[in-house]
């Protein structure tokens, strides 16, 4: 089952991809949502990120924790990434969506970051993790990226997703239902530049996004 959310009547609504339509969900949350009847056309443009965690704890290869990324970074499956830089470097993440003690589903996190700073806010600023546009309940480790005419291919099937929920249940007494676990191989860095591309092609559905430079003063 492949989950996300789009804004409808002013509202964000969980809705279920089903051959091209969406099925509008209710509930307080993802382990609540029940099924209605009502069914919208799908469009790419109209898709919000499939989840809003309260944070998003990544942890590296070597199941290390290794920062918290706010959740006012998360963009929409078609967002513009905005940066002051010429060029971002990107990293991507399997990401484990928390349950009720247990993993609930799985996404992919595009996470862009900067060397501007040379420290952790290089991977907190604004606009910088687009989520793919669903999060579906099977892992699915394959998945590629592409940035303008390059396709880099990726395979995550050497995880442990419940050893990596156990490790972030140790560096955090409290996991909330919603919450993102990242999981990245820091050693995969992809050099995206201004006006470039990004696209990702999987299973938890794409990610279209362009890299646009903004004038430093608009930032600071």
């Amino acid at each position: 089952m492949k989950i996300s959310r789009i804004n409808y009547k002013n509202k964000s609504k969980f809705v279920k991809y089903e051959d091209g339509f969406l099925r509008i969900l209710h509930g307080a949350n993802i382990e609540e949502l029940n099924e209605s009847e009502f069914l919208l056309v799908y469009d790419l443009k109209k898709m919000l990120s499939p989840i809003k965690p309260s944070k998003i704890i990544t942890i590296n290869k070597n199941f290390k924790f290794k920062y918290i990324r706010a959740n006012n970074s998360v963009v929409n499956p078609s967002a513009n990434i905005l940066t002051f830089l010429d060029k971002l470097y990107l990293t991507p993440q399997i990401g484990l969506v928390v349950g009720k003690d247990r993993i609930f589903s799985f996404l992919i996190i595009l996470s862009f970051y900067s060397k501007y700073f040379n420290d952790a806010r290089d991977y907190a600023l604004d606009t910088y993790s687009p989520f793919s546009e669903f999060m579906a309940r099977d892992f699915f480790p394959k998945f590629k990226i592409k940035i303008d005419k390059d396709i880099f291919e990726f395979d995550f099937s050497n995880i442990e997703p419940e050893s990596i929920y156990n490790i972030a249940k140790k560096f955090f007494n409290k996991l909330y239902i919603g919450d993102i676990i990242a999981y990245e191989n820091d050693e995969i860095e992809l050099l995206v530049k201004d006006q470039s591309n990004v696209e990702l092609i999987s299973e938890y559905g794409r990610t279209l996004n362009k890299v646009i430079q903004i004038p430093s003063s608009k930032v600071f």
